[in-house]
Formats: C-alpha cells, sequence, structure tokens
C-alpha cells in the first residue's frame, strides 16, 4: 500500500476590520502535485486569530478522511497558530490557563485543535507544524491565502456550504518531491495550465452584472465561440455568417474560479448595467498568466480593458451594438439546443443519437482512448449508419472537426480530465421529414462528462441536406 505525505498550506482572512466578516482557506498538496482547495466561511463577526486556527482545524479535518496519508506538513504564516501549538500541553497540564493563571485565548478553538491532533496521532498520522512568511511569494501560501478570502467573500454573500476543488497533477501546482540524498522535502513549480476542456474555445463571452448560474439545475453557464482576431472571416467581423466559427456552451456543477474573478471585477466596475465582455482564453491560460489570476493584484482594470500584470490584455468590451445582438441570438439557440438534448429527447422535429462508441475506444480495463480513425488531420468526419428509428433508413453524418465537433487533441484533453463517464451524442433537430427518408436537418454534438455538459454548433453551417 502506497502511503503520502501532504503538504497542507493554512489562512484565514478576517476584513474590512478585525474582528469582522472572516473566512478560512487551505490548499493541500500531494507528491505528485495534485491537490485539493478548500474555503469556506467563519462568520460575520470574528477575530483574524480564530480564522487562522479554523483554517488549519478544516484543512486537517478534511485530510483526515482521505485515505493512505501518513503524514501532513502544516504550514501557515500565523506565528500565534505555530507558537500555539508548541503550548498545548502546558495549557492542558494547567486546565487551560496560561503560565500568568489566565484563560488561554480562544479556548473553544484550541480545544478543537487539540482534539483533532490526538485523532490524528490515534491513526498513526504525522503532524509537523511550520511557519512561512505570508504575502512573501510562497506559491502555497498565496493558493491558501486566496482561498481564505473566496471563504470571507462566501461570508458576505451568505453561502454557507464549504467548497472542496479537486485539482489533478498537471495543473498549475506546488509538487512536494523528497531529495532522497537529503530527506528533505522542496517545492518545485508546475507551470502547465489545466482548464476544463469543455471550455474549449479562443473567447469566452458574458455580460456584466448577468446570472450565469442556473439555480434550476446548479450548473454555471459558460458561453464560448472558437474566433481569432486574425480571422479574415471571422475576428473583427464576429457575428457575421463565417463556416468556420463554431459556438459552444459549457455547463459545469463547479465553476472557474479564475473565469468567476475577471468577470466579479468587470461586474463591481459597472455595476448594475450589462455590458457585453469577451474574454480572450489563448491568452487567459498562457501557463505564465494562468497559475496567477488569483493572486490579488495580477488583474488590473484599465478603461474597458482587463490587463495582466505582464502587460498583457485578457479582454475587452464587445461593439458594435449589432454583433452583440447577434450573440444574443446565437447563444439563445445554443440554450434551446441544449435543452432539446437533455430536457425533452423525443421531439417531432428533434432526435439524439449516442455517437460515443464511434469515437471513444475503451479498453479490457476500462481506459478511454480516441479512436485511431480520428485523425489530427481529418477536416471532415463522417458518422456513418446514423439510426434514429425503425420508421427512417439509416444515413451518414458528416462532421467538421472543431467547428461542429470537438476535435481529436480537445477529446484526447477531455478523457485526460475525466477519464471515465463520457458521452458523446449527436443532436439532429430541425428535421424535415415527408413520409421517408429525412430530407433536412440541423446538426449539432452534445458531451456528457463527469456530470457537467457541452454542446458544439455553428450558427452558419450546421444545415445538412440528405442527397436522395
Amino acid at each position: 500500500m502506497t502511503t503520502h505525505t501532504v503538504t497542507l498550506y493554512t489562512d484565514g482572512s478576517t476584513a474590512p476590520k478585525n474582528p469582522g466578516p472572516s473566512g478560512y482557506g487551505f490548499y493541500a498538496v500531494y507528491e505528485d502535485g495534485s491537490a485539493y482547495d478548500g474555503y469556506g466561511p467563519i462568520g460575520e463577526l470574528k477575530t483574524n486569530n480564530v480564522a487562522e486556527l479554523l483554517a488549519a482545524f478544516h484543512g486537517i479535518s478534511f485530510l483526515l478522511t482521505l485515505p493512505d496519508i501518513k503524514k501532513i506538513i502544516v504550514i501557515s504564516d500565523s506565528s500565534y497558530f505555530i507558537d500555539g501549538t508548541k503550548s498545548l500541553n502546558k495549557w492542558k497540564l494547567k486546565q487551560w490557563k496560561t503560565s500568568t493563571g489566565k484563560e488561554v485565548a480562544n479556548k473553544e478553538e484550541w480545544i478543537l485543535l487539540d482534539n483533532l491532533f490526538s485523532t490524528a496521532k490515534n491513526n498513526t498520522i504525522e503532524l509537523v507544524f511550520k511557519w512561512v512568511r505570508g504575502h512573501n511569494g510562497n506559491v502555497g501560501n498565496t493558493r491558501a491565502d486566496n482561498n481564505a478570502n473566496l471563504g470571507r467573500k462566501a461570508v458576505l454573500d451568505k453561502a454557507l456550504e464549504p467548497v472542496i476543488i479537486f485539482n489533478e497533477a498537471s495543473d498549475k501546482s506546488i509538487a512536494i518531491i523528497t531529495d532522497t540524498a537529503t530527506k528533505k522535502a522542496k517545492a518545485k513549480t508546475i507551470t502547465e495550465s489545466r482548464i476544463n476542456p469543455l471550455v474549449n474555445a479562443n473567447k469566452w463571452m458574458f455580460d456584466t452584472n448577468r446570472n450565469y448560474f442556473d439555480t434550476a439545475t446548479g450548473y454555471y453557464v459558460y458561453t464560448l465561440s472558437s474566433y481569432k482576431e486574425s480571422d479574415k472571416l471571422a475576428g473583427k467581423n464576429i457575428g457575421k455568417p463565417n463556416p468556420n466559427t463554431r459556438y459552444s456552451i459549457a455547463l459545469l456543477k463547479e465553476p472557474i474560479k479564475e473565469l468567476e474573478k475577471i468577470k466579479v471585477m468587470y461586474n463591481n466596475a459597472f455595476e448594475g448595467g450589462n455590458v457585453p465582455i469577451s474574454g480572450d482564453l489563448a491568452k487567459i491560460t498562457q501557463s505564465k498568466i494562468w497559475g496567477t489570476l488569483m493572486d490579488d493584484n495580477a488583474m488590473t482594470l484599465k478603461g474597458r480593458t482587463i490587463v495582466h500584470e505582464s502587460s498583457t490584455a485578457l479582454s475587452k468590451i464587445i461593439y458594435p451594438p449589432l454583433l452583440v445582438f447577434r450573440l444574443e441570438e446565437i447563444f439563445t439557440k445554443g440554450m434551446l439546443l441544449l435543452s432539446k438534448a437533455f430536457i425533452s429527447k423525443t421531439n417531432t422535429d428533434s432526435f439524439i443519437v449516442d455517437i460515443t462508441d464511434k469515437l471513444i475506444d475503451v479498453s479490457d480495463k476500462g481506459k478511454l482512448s480516441v479512436k485511431s480513425s480520428y485523425t489530427n488531420t481529418a477536416r471532415i468526419l463522417e458518422i456513418n449508419d446514423i439510426a434514429i428509428n425503425e420508421a427512417i433508413p439509416t444515413f451518414d453524418v458528416k462532421l467538421i472537426p472543431g467547428t461542429d465537433l470537438i476535435t481529436r487533441g480537445g477529446l484526447s484533453n477531455l478523457i485526460k480530465y475525466y477519464k471515465t463517464d463520457i458521452k458523446l451524442y449527436l443532436l439532429l433537430t430541425d428535421l424535415v421529414i415527408k413520409d421517408t427518408p429525412i430530407k433536412s436537418y440541423n446538426v449539432a454534438t452534445v458531451i456528457e462528462a463527469g456530470g457537467d455538459k457541452a454542446i458544439y454548433y455553428s450558427a452558419d453551417s450546421s444545415y445538412r441536406i440528405i442527397k436522395q
């Protein structure tokens, strides 16, 4: 059995006054770089010291629920917490009194921690406590600090549920590598960015102060497009007919924190108004940028553009209004298609067909891979023998990778990210049927992966005709 050493960075946040609204955050990293981000609310009138103690409590408590952990290295920038862990035994012997006879400050929180430390010891899990200077460039400490700020914000937003997010080893994170010669742990930065591959586009579009969280389904909505500024037909002509432009909508159970932060910056700047924004995902997800976006000073809103500390422009306002109206029409169409795919799968003018086995192979051990027939150079991918029902003869559908179908590379990334539980569907709508066979239809592709969903479609090239 493999056992693990986990490095746990913890931090508490209290602002704008102390005592005041408080939250906790932690960042727990395994040896291979896989990690957990965690944060949550503490209360509306707590001290920063209490927030620091409860950040450690929640982080350690979470790790004790996971299997095969032998050692937890707890790192905090709170001298109050680190020094206190050295005094616990003395305080207990004196019935939780200090050397001057006064009751230990924050006694209740210290008792919670003491009981937690005993639980770890009883499960033969070693706890090590280390201090780090705060706000001094330590990546793990910065990540915990960012999470603590999110926890404090949850108090202000009346969001009571704690949040835990798992990041695979290929995320921008800290990997703790053991030096066998010195037996000391040292940190290594992994710079590869990892955004959910369902958000697979060049542009992310949204309106300020519009709710992109669907309370009915619990999904965060991301509206996307594949156009490039350099495209002759798309780019600055966005919204005009272009058969090479793919639109997509991703519905995710968990928000993408980096994108949500950009959205919040715009919402605060244009409070009360709906302003259309285009985010440049090709720039946002660059490794040198993506891993820094949660830092407090990484981005600045200059006029109508968010600029990264590297002087890279990440987003801008969409204009003129005619293009905005066109986008509204396109994304409204996408939401309607998703509704047809997942809410009413049986319609008189639309059908959904499972094409997973035509694009994905499954090994004897259940491992997924992209079929070899789907090559990187394929300009057209033909899905043969589509069967809708017994009354309609089978027919073939030609799809354009990158426009109305996820590319081979995108599908490979999807498999790496989700590993299992992936389904791909062909959505056929606006079917013109006069007796049989089908004469024409519109096509889109739909993905379900790990509870998340997405649709890929073109506003201008999805129409197909069946030759008689």
